[in-house]
């Protein structure tokens, strides 16, 4: 996949992830999860940056979910 065709998949993964937030909490976490994980694996400080802004977005879900311990125990393996 070239860069363009990169951004244009996170550009609508992301989208989907913020849209699945109000009703589908579990399909935005791991859209959100996906994302992260290769933004970090892509290093460099502007995909940390990006990865961190998801993060907190999962954070949030976790605590909606009630799940606080899952949300521990993931970003403890991360």
């Amino acid at each position: 996949m070239g860069l363009l065709g990169h951004y244009r998949y996170y550009d609508i993964s992301i989208r989907a992830a913020q849209a699945a937030e109000e009703t589908r909490l579990r399909e935005a976490i791991e859209l959100y999860r996906q994302q992260v994980e290769g933004l970090i694996a892509q290093r460099g400080r502007q995909n940390y940056q990006a990865a961190c802004k998801h993060l907190a977005r999962m954070r949030m879900l976790y605590e909606r979910l009630g799940e606080k311990e899952v949300w521990a125990s993931y970003i403890a393996g991360l």
